[in-house]
Formats: structure tokens, C-alpha cells, sequence
């Protein structure tokens, strides 16, 4: 059985005893089956490096396990200075019994990942619930480290389950409605229609040099991946719009409204810069950094609790660097 490991702290010594039925395989192969969170590769590293012990004894990556073996692994971890969970700030939306909704801040990284071990706001929600057996937080989706907005966390396995099944209707599927989500996005340019549909399907982009990046795929190797937009203002030289995305594919929106010829604002891999000054909205405005992220904020979010099959309407408020982009974009358009 695999073991949980507690977010909330550095991955410390664990001790595993072999049960009946259990012995005969490898260990390297044995404790990639209950350190899931440790690659096999990981765990060969450790076995050579002396980490792992059998009664005591240093083991061998082919080393075999016997029934009642007690294994002992002292890991080594990295030191990651000033990553402290209890720093981590969780903007707290609602919650009830099954599900809790955040107002994620830009910059926050959802979950573990490269030099961020204990930074994130899945270290947060596993201190915030340490003490709670009958809670395991569980992302139901996620949002990029400078995308801003709503954020949703089961409680279990089931719960998250349950509503990434409606997300998967949303998909096309079914055509089922059941869930939404919706986005604020400022972008370069201005659209030329009120509304429209961008259905292309994306994939890994062909850049060796940027393995996250996202592409449009026409040849036949990307999944579906439907952007809705609607305009909601439109300035000089930049539109405001509102996207739902009928799939949620990584990426999605930015690389859609990149392939219109209209990318999100601010997007420093898809986009045309990483950071806007007050002078590059208008004439005599200064050095002031209006915004250094991407424009885009998961406003809305729309699911049918599976408890009570009620509809559960989330939102989050247009954070300050996106409403100050606004204002001076309006203050440019009256100058003009």
C-alpha cells in the first residue's frame, strides 16, 4: 500500500515493514510502489548512496525483500530556505463540509514543483488540514503561477471526482452544461468581433528549448480545445474581454488568443512582453509598472455540488494589478 506524505513538512526518514505476501520483489521496485511521490530512478540514487537500510544493513537497488523486513529510508532533502507553509496566504472564498474555493493571488504556485517544495498552496491546505483525518485536499483544476482567480480544492478523492466528471461534460462530450468557467483576459489588439468560438486543438510545441510551451497542433496530434470570448470593452489598441473555456486544455486561452494574432497582455512566453509601464499606455505616463504578469483572472466558477445537487456559483473580485491596467487604459482612451 502506498504511503500519504504530509505536505506540510520536509519528506523525513520513513520506516516500512514488509507484510505477508509482500516480499520476494526488489526494493527499488518495492518502494516505487510505496513512495509514489519519488520516482523509481529517485529512489535508485538513494539505495547507492547508502540511504536505505535493511535491519540496519545498507541495501542494493536489486536487493529483495522479505516478509517482516523493516526498511528505513533517510531521504536526501534538499534545504529550502524560507519555504514555510504558514507563509503561504489563502484566500478563502467559501467552504463547506466537502469543498473549499480560493481567491488565488498572482505569483502563488498551486502545487509542488522544481525548487518550490513547501511554497505552494497545496503545502498551505496540507497544514491548514493536518490535524482533520477525514480531509485530503485534492485540486480540482488548476491555474497557472501568474494567472489570478478562483481556484477550487476538494476535500476527497470522491469530491474531486465527481466534479471533474461535470468539467468533462463541459468538454463536448455531452454538451451538458453542468459546469462553467469563466475568465477576465485583457489582450492586444482590438477584436473585431463582439463574440466568436476558437476551436484548435493543442499540443507540446514543437521548441526544445521551452518544454511547458503549448501549440496549436493541425497535424492531428493535439487534443480538442474550444475557447468562447465575448468583448467587453474595447480600447486604442487593446481589447477586455470575457472567455469560457469548453475544455481545459494548459495554456489554453493564452495560446489561443495568441494564434488570433491578439495574445494575452503582459504573457512572456506567448506574448509580446512581460511587464507594462505607464508610458506604454499613454503619452507623459511615467515609469510606474501598471502590470508584470499576464492579464488573465479565473472570475467565475459554476458547479453542481454532488452532495446536494444544488448549483455552486464562485467568484473572485478583478485583483489590483488587472483594475489599475483597466483604469489607465480608460484613462488613455479619454486623452486620446
Amino acid at each position: 500500500m502506498a504511503l500519504d506524505r504530509d505536505l506540510s513538512r520536509p519528506f523525513g526518514e520513513v520506516k516500512i515493514t514488509v507484510q505477508p505476501g509482500e516480499g520476494g520483489e526488489r526494493i527499488d521496485r518495492y518502494l516505487a510502489g510505496r513512495i509514489p511521490w519519488r520516482s523509481r530512478s529517485h529512489l535508485k540514487r538513494e539505495l547507492k548512496m547508502g540511504r536505505v537500510t535493511i535491519g540496519g544493513k545498507p541495501a542494493r537497488p536489486s536487493t529483495k525483500v522479505s516478509e517482516g523486513d523493516v526498511i528505513i529510508l533517510v531521504p536526501y532533502e534538499p534545504t529550502y530556505e524560507g519555504q514555510d507553509p504558514a507563509s503561504v496566504k489563502l484566500g478563502v472564498i467559501w467552504e463547506d463540509d466537502d469543498f473549499l474555493c480560493l481567491d488565488k493571488l498572482p505569483g502563488q504556485i498551486v502545487h509542488p514543483v522544481g525548487i518550490h517544495q513547501y511554497d505552494t498552496i497545496i503545502n498551505a491546505l496540507a497544514l491548514r488540514y493536518r490535524d482533520d483525518e477525514n480531509v485530503s485536499p485534492r485540486l480540482v483544476h488548476r491555474l497557472d503561477r501568474d494567472t489570478s482567480g478562483v481556484l477550487l480544492i476538494a476535500k476527497s478523492y470522491e469530491m474531486r471526482s465527481a466534479v471533474q466528471s461535470q468539467f468533462e461534460k463541459i468538454s463536448g462530450r455531452t454538451h451538458d452544461f453542468w459546469a462553467d468557467k469563466e475568465y477576465a483576459v485583457v489582450v492586444h489588439g482590438v477584436m473585431e468581433h463582439d463574440s466568436g468560438e476558437i476551436d484548435l486543438p493543442l499540443g507540446y510545441a514543437d521548441d526544445p528549448n521551452l518544454k511547458i510551451r503549448q501549440g496549436v497542433r493541425r497535424d492531428g496530434k493535439g487534443a480538442p480545445a474550444k475557447t468562447l470570448y465575448e468583448v467587453v470593452e474595447r480600447f486604442d489598441k487593446f481589447t477586455n474581454l470575457r472567455a469560457k473555456i469548453v475544455t481545459g486544455r494548459t495554456h489554453q486561452i493564452r495560446v489561443h488568443m495568441a494564434e488570433t494574432g491578439h495574445p494575452v497582455v503582459c504573457d512572456s512566453i506567448y506574448g509580446r512582453e512581460s511587464s507594462l509601464k505607464r508610458s506604454d499606455l499613454m503619452q507623459d505616463g511615467g515609469e510606474e509598472t501598471v502590470i508584470e504578469r499576464q492579464a488573465l483572472h479565473a472570475e467565475k466558477l459554476i458547479f453542481r455540488h454532488p452532495r446536494t445537487d444544488k448549483l455552486v456559483a464562485l467568484s473572485a473580485p478583478l485583483p489590483e494589478d488587472m483594475a489599475r491596467l483597466l483604469d489607465f487604459l480608460r484613462i488613455a482612451e479619454t486623452r486620446e
